[in-house]
């Protein structure tokens, strides 16, 4: 599994490293993990993109609360428009 681990980076560079793990594994996994900590404000700039991407997401519980397990479908049809515009 993928994984992007946000712990200790910057909220403003959150968002923009967050896109790109996303584009980056649009076509190669189907599960991918996103560490946030336990920050809130972190965790609400991931779902953030993960809404804008309208991706099924998991908040993690008990060890793995910082964490965000995120189920990436197959965008490739989307993904070639998206390129050509």
């Amino acid at each position: 599994m993928n994984k992007l681990d946000l712990h200790g980076t910057p909220h403003d560079e959150a968002k923009n490293l967050t896109a790109s793990f996303i584009e980056k594994n649009l076509r190669r996994a189907s599960i991918l993990e996103v560490v946030t900590g336990h920050s809130s404000a972190m965790r609400d700039i991931v779902l953030g993109v993960l809404t804008q991407y309208n991706l099924e997401w998991y908040l993690g519980t008990g060890n793995l609360e910082g964490s965000i397990k995120v189920i990436m479908d197959d965008y490739s049809e989307y993904y070639d428009d998206y390129i050509d515009n």
